[in-house]
């Protein structure tokens, strides 16, 4: 109805942009981009000189993937004279973060806050771009200063302490962040559900930061005030159970997958679409159940989606080999060895298969191969699959560890 409105109203008035642009905005909200692009190119003709439609293009095309239309919009808007909005600076680089071009993101966000020195989100944009660039003392100067602009918002505080937490790995300080992010107010832009999503970000990140400062009690703490704050979101329940785990409990992590189970359940069944992020967290959750065949149709499904995700290739060898199917995992090992050949836990599982494929010269050859390429960073003992469950996050099941005892006396 809304779009027949505007349609009738661009029919008596063709040379006014704004039935255009509301047309545009209602066919992006209906996923007919195609038809919206047409509809901002065609007000961009009639006003050739409006930044404000130049930037809605701009932001048009990089939602839409189409980066290089993007890229070229932003680039001639951010040198332009007149009323441009800080926003055009903020989403350029963001773009181009997104991108991976992380120092022109600095650049862009440089010359946004020496033309607006007094907005916090470009500020908060600069110190973004500063830290994925690798100019950290920087970015926490651009963090401070966009603090010292708006006291009471959260955004700087968070985006802090992901630095520390992330890249400066000084989960103390991190914590400090977090815990004032808390207190603070969300960004007014976002909605209800977004202000929810951003509070849940930070509790996960408080309790993983907590958790690296070796306070595990209080990471925990951490994990109960999100599921007190959002009960029905599967992920601190998720964390909690993957703490247990690491400090060898899984009696205590059975529980807490239970209940991430339930409710990664009833957010699919809400999806219009799967989402394969969420049938990979189901996936895991139930190969830590022990419900290995419902897993690995999750997993399944997850590949067939996304069939270069290497975490689910290398945990869907794990599930078949429980399932009794060496083949089959040895060569979803061997596709996420061809792209990661460092990760140690991917060896774990190609000498499981080389040992059950009754093969012992290659299993001799991949031992010997391990050892040269770990160089006694990891060793092949009986403790090595807990070391990795303890230190690094990864699982295996008791099947599991059951191949690898009987893999360590195999030649």
């Amino acid at each position: 109805r809304a779009l027949d409105t505007f349609s009738d109203y661009i029919q008596r008035a063709p040379l006014k942009t704004l039935g255009l642009l509301n047309r545009a905005n209602v066919l992006q909200e209906l996923g007919d981009d195609g038809a919206a692009e047409k509809a901002l190119l065609r007000a961009a003709q009639l006003e050739p000189g409006n930044l404000d439609i130049q930037q809605r293009l701009a932001t048009h095309y990089s939602r839409t993937g189409q980066t290089d239309k993007a890229r070229r919009y932003y680039a001639q808007l951010v040198k332009l004279p007149g009323n441009l909005s800080p926003d055009a600076f903020i989403n350029y680089a963001a773009m181009l973060l997104q991108l991976g071009d992380t120092r022109e993101a600095a650049v862009v966000a440089a010359n946004g806050v020496a033309r607006f020195p007094d907005d916090y989100g470009l500020r908060v944009n600069l110190g973004n771009a500063l830290g994925d660039s690798g100019q950290h003392p920087q970015a926490v100067d651009a963090y401070r200063a966009a603090m010292r602009l708006q006291p009471a918002r959260l955004d700087a505080h968070y985006n802090l302490g992901n630095l520390y937490l992330q890249q400066l790995k000084q989960p103390r300080k991190a914590v400090q962040e977090y815990r004032t992010a808390l207190k603070l107010q969300g960004d007014p832009a976002l909605d209800a559900s977004g202000q929810r999503e951003q509070r849940m970000d930070i509790h996960l990140n408080l309790a993983s930061a907590l958790a690296d400062t070796g306070d595990a009690n209080a990471a925990g703490r951490a994990l109960q005030d999100a599921i007190d704050d959002a009960p029905d979101d599967y992920r601190p329940w998720y964390n909690r159970a993957a703490m247990a785990l690491s400090a060898g409990n899984p009696a205590a992590a059975t529980p807490d997958f239970e209940a991430a189970g339930v409710r990664l359940d009833a957010l699919q069944r809400a999806q219009a679409q799967p989402d394969p992020a969420l049938q990979e967290h189901a996936g895991y959750v139930l190969f830590h159940l022990g419900r290995t065949g419902e897993a690995a149709i999750r997993m399944q499904q997850v590949l067939q989606a996304q069939p270069d995700n290497i975490d689910a290739q290398r945990n869907y060898g794990y599930m078949l080999l429980d399932l009794g199917r060496p083949q089959d995992a040895k060569q979803l090992f061997d596709q996420a060895f061809t792209r990661e050949p460092d990760e140690v836990d991917g060896w774990l599982g190609m000498l499981a298969c080389a040992m059950l494929d009754s093969d012992p010269a290659q299993l001799g050859r991949l031992k010997r191969q391990f050892d040269q390429r770990f160089d006694r960073r990891y060793v092949l003992t009986a403790g090595l699959p807990a070391q990795l469950m303890r230190s690094e996050g990864y699982w295996y099941s008791d099947r599991f560890l059951q191949l690898w005892r009987q893999l360590l006396v195999a030649e």
